[in-house]
């Protein structure tokens, strides 16, 4: 059906950007339940606050370094912030004085190996996907606007293959709400308009493998402009911040200009926050029904941008995945 469609549409594109390393450690092979019997939704009127867009990350040059010696760079303390022109960022520009922790590609490579030994986290979304579309205007010329999708995702994993979160997907003035249970290679979805769960083959949702998104293992090939930023304090939690860009085909040949940026933890080397951005397109066939059946509006077709906050936290807590009962 078609909201049945919209849903899948709107999980890949938002789950193709979450969970870079949390299935780093593989996947176990799962029994398929027997499917769910129907339980009403609640009903709600809540509207999603409005999502603050994450800058695109722009990758700039390492200043040159002036004609004289580096000064020596003062250690941070972990858990401690810097002060200056940068907040509590702390300066990588320093040339020697930069540890060899410092390296971008040794890092992430530390903390693929720190996040395959993670037993489980909680993971908190923010995104918004735009559509910018393009029409003529009773002026001969052309007008353009954008559709803005507002949606955030909360939920807990539990290692290697089991996850559970709530959906939030602004649509127009509608709140969307669904509950994802992943276990194997089996995912359950509460229907939008039921409210009763519903059993899909994981590859068919197009939910992607966590294992092979933006860090994949020892695959920095994956990257450009790799940039050491500096330290920076995320949460409480001292972090080396890095910056890159994407190679286009790193989630599929649809998108282009992708930009990471990630906060690794100095202590621990685990992911604490991953920023990501970039655009895409979205063939109004792929979305036939949803704005009019949704939105009194057209069909959606156009270029497409796409602005992602992942922060991650609780590691290691006591977490019981298991699939749905009603």
């Amino acid at each position: 059906m078609r909201t049945t469609k919209i849903t899948i549409i709107t999980i890949t594109i938002l789950l193709t950007a979450l969970l870079p390393l949390s299935a780093a450690c593989g996947t176990a092979e799962e029994t398929l339940p027997t499917p769910i019997p129907t339980s009403t939704p609640t009903a709600t009127s809540t509207l999603m606050p409005t999502l603050t867009p994450v800058p695109t990350a722009t990758p700039a040059p390492p200043p040159t370094a002036p004609p004289m010696p580096p000064p020596t760079r003062t250690p941070v303390a972990v858990g401690a912030s810097t002060t200056g022109a940068q907040g509590s960022e702390a300066s990588s520009s320093t040339g020697s004085s930069i540890s060899r922790d410092s390296d971008p590609a040794a890092l992430i490579a530390a903390s693929i190996e720190a996040m395959q030994h993670t037993q489980s986290f909680h993971a908190e979304v923010d995104a918004v996907f735009k559509v910018v579309q393009t029409e003529a205007s009773f002026r001969m010329d052309e007008e353009t606007f954008g559709t803005e999708f507002p949606i955030r995702y909360i939920g807990d994993f539990q290692m290697p293959d089991r996850s559970d979160g709530k959906l939030q997907i602004a649509l127009g003035l509608a709140l969307l709400e669904l509950d994802i249970i992943t276990i194997g290679e089996t995912a359950y979805i509460t229907n939008p308009e039921t409210g009763a769960w519903e059993q899909f083959p994981l590859f068919l949702t197009g939910l992607p493998d966590p294992y092979d998104l933006v860090l994949a293992p020892s695959d920095t090939s994956r990257y450009t402009n790799l940039q050491y930023v500096g330290e920076k304090t995320t949460d409480g939690v001292q972090t080396h911040h890095i910056r890159a860009d994407l190679r286009a085909n790193v989630l599929g040949s649809a998108f282009d200009k992708l930009f990471v940026e990630v906060w690794i933890g100095t202590d621990d080397n685990l992911l604490r926050q991953l920023s990501m951005a970039g655009e895409t397109s979205v063939d109004e066939q792929d979305t036939a029904g949803i704005a009019s059946n949704t939105l009194g509006a057209a069909d959606i077709g156009g270029d497409a941008e796409f602005l992602v906050t992942i922060t991650y936290t609780d590691y290691n807590t006591d977490i019981v995945i298991t699939p749905p009962t009603g």
